[in-house]
């Protein structure tokens, strides 16, 4: 009897350290399996990394090798030599400027027209106030219209200015570029 106890203790503590040498294996090899997922997702996650940098790479390459192409003007010549094309983007730059100078003069006409027709919308409106059978509603109704068309020649004359400014300066560089041919 008592050697029957003894191997069934022996037994049990055979069972039991070979069952936990198993467990053991088991965590150590779930343990590599994640440590093998991890390093799978690391190298997936670096890999894009590394596709989107190139295309970033890419795209920015794109971008200025479109930067640098200028307006290619003497791309299409056509059986122009250089220095006929050159005189001749010269003149169209002069036709250019000439061009501007009399849209600038139309629209400085243009201006002086209708002030001086707005100030006899205003004499005529004037009068007619003066009247004493003359309807209030109506007068102030033109003289709405006469306002919101002042302020309109006024954003007109802002606008000219500026414009008459910029073809100042394009026409000084203009000068200065033809001087030094």
């Amino acid at each position: 009897m008592k050697k029957i106890v003894i191997v069934s203790i022996v037994a049990s503590f055979l069972m039991l350290g070979l069952n936990q040498g198993l467990a053991q294996s088991n965590n150590q090899e779930k343990k590599e399996e994640v440590k093998e997922k991890q390093i799978g997702k690391a190298d997936k996650k670096a890999d894009q990394a590394k596709e989107k940098a190139q295309k970033q790479r890419d795209k920015n390459k794109d971008k200025t090798s479109k930067e640098n192409r200028g307006n290619a003007y003497g791309k299409d010549k056509g059986d122009m030599t250089g220095k006929e094309f050159g005189q001749h983007r010269a003149e169209m730059a002069r036709n250019k400027a000439e061009n501007t100078r009399l849209r600038l003069k139309e629209t400085e006409a243009l201006l002086t027209h209708h002030r001086e027709r707005l100030s006899s919308l205003k004499q005529s409106l004037k009068e007619e106030g003066d009247q004493p059978n003359a309807d209030k509603e109506e007068i102030e109704a033109r003289a709405k219209r006469i306002r919101r068309a002042e302020m309109r020649l006024n954003q007109l004359e802002d606008a000219l200015i500026k414009s008459r400014e910029r073809f100042n300066r394009t026409t000084r560089s203009l000068d200065a570029v033809i001087d030094k041919n």
